[in-house]
């Protein structure tokens, strides 16, 4: 199978701040990952923090598009009512 070029790769221009949250949040995958012989550090971080901020992302246009979800988290609730 031919490999697929990198230019299908969605890329996302984030803030500093941003991407500071995101590598608090991933810091310890990253160290973990980091005692493995063979991983990069910096490529598993750059992974794990795409991987993260993807999925803020996803939950963003997710609450965007079905804004009752985030009522129903708020609430305390684990699925979309029916009305």
């Amino acid at each position: 199978m031919p490999r697929r070029p990198w230019n299908d790769i969605e890329t996302l221009h984030i803030p500093q701040h941003h991407a500071d949250f995101a590598d608090h949040r991933i810091d310890a995958i990253v160290r973990r990952a980091g005692l493995h012989a063979g991983l990069a550090t910096h490529m598993v971080e750059r992974v794990a923090r795409s991987c993260y901020l993807q999925g803020v992302w996803d939950v963003v246009q997710l609450i965007d598009e079905h804004p009752e979800l985030l009522k129903t988290l708020l609430r305390g609730g684990t699925h979309v009512e029916e009305t």
